[in-house]
């Protein structure tokens, strides 16, 4: 696909906001409202990228002065899908991307420009995450694990939603990678940094999420069934090859950890070791887990996310894969306006880099 900016000749000064769903209809109104909102100072567009609800979704957001556009094979449906789908109609000289389920916080798109004007070898700006209701054990977890990624400071990728340079962006070929079930704000960030850009997280929230209320085992089956767990084996398929391979690997340890913990176990029950050894062998990782993430639950679900993460990297492997930058196949459903800013974007015009300046 020709980049439509390059095709038109231009970008234009202001950021598209690009905002992935499906099934987000409790959700979508003070989403699409806050991005508008959010939008008044520096001016730009919202863009619904919409991988074909079955609920309201849709119907809501024509409410609203956005962009629509619609995935029109759902067969394809997949996390990195619809970032890209929105890329196809983006016309800003800075991208943001977030999900239908969460909402921008006014005056972190000022924040976010001014940085990005200050240092032109930044890629992309993200914010904090504040995570509103009742958190299941995959978002516990989370907060007690205090990933580097989501602290202030410079970072590997900006999960949760971040500005970017659409000249950035072009400059690693897509946006995102629409083959990946999951991980696609990684694969990304790894392709940036990868090409000598770089991502900064600022100590201010950005986000307000709202994660699914689902019951943590429930969350578990729901990830299998939509092959959210094929993604290591898709983003070690994708990257195999390319620079940002020795990126993206330290992100699945667990993948041969688990093989290591499963093999060593057949060995103490095929051998003639004592039962309750191998017995112990077995449920060892279950109970470490438990004591470092404070909680039998936590810990039990840790382990049976990485078993379920192992059985879909080595499915996600085998999964055939298509050209990242192909054209995805879409239905315009509306065309919202372009909103100008009361005040010009900071960051207009901010170079190119190359690599070797970056």
């Amino acid at each position: 696909m020709k980049d439509r900016a390059v095709t038109s000749g231009k970008f234009q000064c202001g950021v598209s906001i690009i905002v992935k769903a499906f099934n987000e209809a409790q959700h979508i109104a003070s989403c699409l409202g806050s991005a508008l909102d959010a939008l008044g100072p520096v001016g730009g567009e919202v863009i619904l990228a919409d991988s074909g609800s079955t609920d309201a979704t849709v119907v809501i957001a024509s409410r609203f002065p956005v962009t629509i556009v619609q995935l029109a094979d759902t067969s394809q449906r997949c996390c990195g899908i619809g970032p890209q789908l929105g890329y196809q109609e983006a016309k800003g000289e800075f991208l943001f991307l977030m999900d239908g389920d969460m909402e921008l916080k006014p005056g972190f798109l000022e924040a976010a420009l001014a940085r990005m004007a200050a240092d032109p070898g930044l890629a992309g700006v993200s914010g904090l995450l504040e995570e509103e209701g009742s958190l299941n054990a995959e978002y516990r977890i989370r907060r007690l694990m205090k990933a580097d990624d989501r602290k202030a400071g410079l970072v590997s990728h900006l999960s949760g939603g971040g500005v970017y340079r659409s000249a950035a962006v072009r400059s690693v070929g897509y946006f995102s990678n629409r083959n990946l079930h999951a991980f696609e704000e990684l694969e990304l960030g790894a392709r940036l940094t990868g090409a000598g850009w770089r991502l900064e997280r600022l100590p201010m929230i950005s986000i307000r999420h709202h994660p699914h209320q689902k019951g943590s085992f429930t969350l578990l089956y729901y990830r299998w069934r939509s092959r959210h767990f094929y993604a290591p084996g898709e983003l070690f398929r994708s990257a195999l090859g390319k620079p940002h391979l020795r990126t993206v690997l330290p992100r699945f340890k667990f993948i041969a950890f688990v093989a290591l913990w499963w093999s060593l176990t057949a060995l103490a029950f095929l051998s003639p070791v004592s039962p309750a050894l191998a017995g112990a062998i077995l449920a060892a990782p279950f109970l470490a887990m438990s004591i470092r993430r404070k909680g039998l639950g936590n810990g039990s679900y840790l382990i049976c996310s990485w078993i379920c993460g192992f059985l879909g990297a080595c499915l996600g492997m085998l999964r055939p894969q298509v050209d990242p930058a192909a054209p995805i196949e879409a239905r315009i459903l509306r065309v919202g306006p372009w909103r100008h800013g009361r005040t010009p974007a900071s960051g207009q015009g901010a170079p190119l880099l190359k690599r070797s300046e970056a």
